[in-house]
């Protein structure tokens, strides 16, 4: 995620993630670092925090200028199925969805799944192909297996223009 964040710096984009401990957190620091727009998209309402360790984290992205989302109502906990819907949120607001690392039982394959359904650009690194096969067989014309640091440049500089992108 820092890789791919200092790639991006240059351009006029920002960060639309969940709050989980990992690529989110990443994500959403990098773009605070970088003063760009960063969201969160909570799977719970937002009288709570989860994971708890990020409260400081959404306060953060709040005193940006960013923004804490969810389709939750208040005194709602998180849950396998919020959390689901969270993902579908996620790419749903997004002009591309890139996932940076996932497992073939990953809870990143509902966020694909959903671009998917969606019809939003799905980028995805070649080196995890093996583990998520299951986009080669899906009629997905925006599926986007990129090789490397010049291919993930070429396909970022072909949607600047103020979209968000979803790590």
């Amino acid at each position: 995620a820092k890789a791919c964040l200092s790639l991006i710096a240059p351009h006029p984009l920002g960060v639309i993630s969940g709050l989980a401990v990992g690529i989110d957190q990443l994500a959403h620091q990098g773009a605070i670092s970088q003063q760009r727009y960063t969201a969160a998209v909570l799977g719970h309402g937002l009288d709570s925090r989860y994971p708890k360790e990020n409260s400081y984290l959404s306060k953060r992205i709040l005193n940006s200028g960013g923004a804490l989302i969810t389709e939750q109502a208040a005194g709602i906990s998180v849950s396998s199925a919020s959390l689901v819907g969270r993902n579908r949120l996620q790419s749903g607001l997004a002009h591309t969805t890139y996932i940076v690392e996932s497992t073939h039982h990953g809870g990143t394959l509902h966020t694909g799944r959903a671009a998917q359904q969606q019809d939003r650009n799905l980028w995805i690194p070649r080196s995890l192909r093996t583990e998520l096969s299951e986009f080669d067989t899906l009629e997905h014309q925006k599926v986007t297996w990129l090789t490397d640091e010049s291919h993930f440049i070429k396909q970022l500089i072909g949607i600047i223009d103020g979209h968000k992108l979803l790590l």
